[in-house]
């Protein structure tokens, strides 16, 4: 199993998302002309901005063929936070405290989720409907009904949604998995799993 960094698995998962929704996103030309044009990016928002957001903001950045358009978080001082840091760059980017708003827009291609986890599957299945892409972090869903609600708007209205398992092709993972299986610790009866 080949590992990767985290900053690999989010460029090929974006890639991989432009690849079936925009052909010819990456190659610097616009797949209908076959001529340069101001499209031939993936236009980026990325709702909920503390530490994972605020984390996916400047890798979304660093990322050739892509732009990050809008931020959304209804915490002013937050989005303003992030907001300073496009201005300092001299960079445009529109700022949101209501994710609706966001996927009225058409300048954006894809939504990432970055917000409260109970948040997730709703806003996943309104960028669904709005004719956006999705990266969503984990939990994807509170329930498996709610994952499933995500599957059938991807599906219905022709969408890729992207959820950030990255911990599976996570190089210490899978030697500690490895080691589980050898036997090391014996016979795995009970796991318990925290999330503070």
């Amino acid at each position: 199993m080949e590992s990767i960094s985290r900053r690999t698995f989010i460029n090929r998962a974006v890639r991989a998302g432009a690849a079936v929704s925009m052909p010819g996103a990456f190659s610097g030309r616009s797949a209908s002309r076959g001529i340069w044009g101001a499209n031939d990016a993936v236009r980026v928002a990325i709702a909920g901005l503390r530490i994972k957001g605020s984390q996916h903001v400047d890798l979304f950045r660093q990322i050739p063929g892509v732009r990050v358009v809008a931020l959304c978080d209804p915490d002013g001082g937050i989005l303003d936070g992030e907001m300073d840091k496009f201005r300092t760059r001299n960079e445009t980017v529109e700022g949101f405290r209501d994710v609706r708003e966001v996927l009225d827009r058409r300048d954006v291609d894809a939504l990432v989720i970055a917000a409260p986890n109970h948040w997730h599957a709703l806003m996943a299945v309104w960028a669904c409907q709005a004719g956006k892409d999705v990266y969503v972090e984990k939990p994807v869903s509170h329930s498996i009904w709610e994952g499933r609600r995500i599957v059938d708007a991807a599906g219905h209205y022709g969408r890729i949604v992207q959820c950030g398992t990255q911990n599976r092709s996570d190089e210490g993972f899978g030697e500690f998995v490895s080691w589980l299986r050898q036997g090391e610790i014996g016979r795995v009866k009970t796991a318990r799993g925290f999330c503070y």
